[in-house]
């Protein structure tokens, strides 16, 4: 099922994104197209034993088995039961971290075409059972649009596709000279990824998106030009996500490599959205890497081969 022919394909570092609006119970939702691989009607779902009630059962979706994950359950709707669902449900399948799930929704509406400056970062107070899992919100005229943590969703599901179950990294000393500003809207990812980098040795500071991370790379490179110092003196590398309230990674990873004191800085994209389209991407705006979310060690190898041998990944 196609709802979305003709669109535009963006240009890498616009700080765009092109955004499926989904509803549940009347009210709508979000996520990036680019991490849908298809929209299609329920299909024929089979029972699994001893599953919570966030998870249907399992489909068949070009010929793997995939389970199908009840949003409306997720979210903690009330009255989320099978009866109270729409006769026509969609069921949008993405791909996080290299694993293909299927989301039962109620319906899908259409495509919008949006910078990311115009997606608000989560209210503290929303008042609704989903607010653990919203990572942003944006305004339309006649109703708000609420971005959910996916990856949150999926961790919680699926412990194994999630970084707070990769083993702990080995503590170096060494480590504490090589400093890092990493950017990820997740709260729930941030916060497991910023441990693991600390116990490891290595100094962090995390910000929750990238509009943030660009002001205080800024601020340094001012500090930079006026004692003639190197950005190195503030921080080594940037990690990033790709997806974020306000500036996206790929437009941080432009914007740093555009900056005549920021351009030597190296920057890793850390994203669940894998594959060769992401990839190309990567190199086309001069990010130095791209690291699938649950592969954390890999993340550690490629920081110290980064800094100490000041080679390019």
């Amino acid at each position: 099922m196609n709802l979305f022919g003709g669109e535009l394909l963006l240009e890498t570092g616009t700080n765009e994104i092109q955004l499926v609006e989904f509803t549940l119970r009347g009210q709508s939702f979000g996520v990036n197209v680019d991490k849908i691989q298809q929209i299609i009607e329920k299909p024929v779902v089979t029972d699994i034993p001893k599953t919570s009630g966030m998870i249907c059962g399992i489909f068949d979706f070009r010929g793997q088995s995939i389970p199908l994950i009840n949003l409306r359950v997720c979210l903690k709707f009330r009255g989320a039961g099978e009866d109270k669902a729409p006769k026509n449900q969609k069921v949008v399948v993405m791909e996080f971290n290299r694993v293909l799930n299927g989301f039962l929704v109620d319906d899908v509406k259409r495509l919008h075409r949006l910078s990311w400056t115009e997606i608000e970062p989560p209210k503290l107070a929303l008042g609704k059972g989903y607010e653990s899992y919203t990572v942003g919100m944006i305004k339309f005229n006649d109703r708000i649009c609420t971005l959910i943590d996916f990856e949150k969703i999926v961790a919680k599901l699926n412990p194994d596709v999630s970084i707070k179950h990769t083993p702990k990294m080995p503590f170096k000393k060494e480590r504490a000279n090589i400093k890092i500003l990493f950017a990820e809207d997740s709260q729930f990812v941030r916060n497991d990824v910023t441990k693991i980098l600390r116990d490891a040795g290595f100094k962090v500071e995390a910000v929750t998106n990238g509009r943030d991370a660009l002001n205080i790379l800024e601020r340094c490179a001012e500090e930079c030009k006026k004692n003639k110092d190197s950005i190195k003196k503030f921080f080594n590398l940037v990690i990033t996500d790709i997806e974020m309230p306000q500036m996206d990674g790929r437009h941080l990873t432009k914007r740093i490599k555009e900056h005549p004191v920021l351009k030597d800085l190296p920057v890793i994209l850390f994203t669940s959205m894998s594959g060769m389209w992401s990839e190309v991407k990567a190199k086309t705006i001069g990010a130095e890497g791209l690291i699938s979310k649950p592969e954390i060690s890999d993340v550690v190898g490629r920081l110290e081969e980064l800094v100490f041998s000041k080679r390019r990944i």
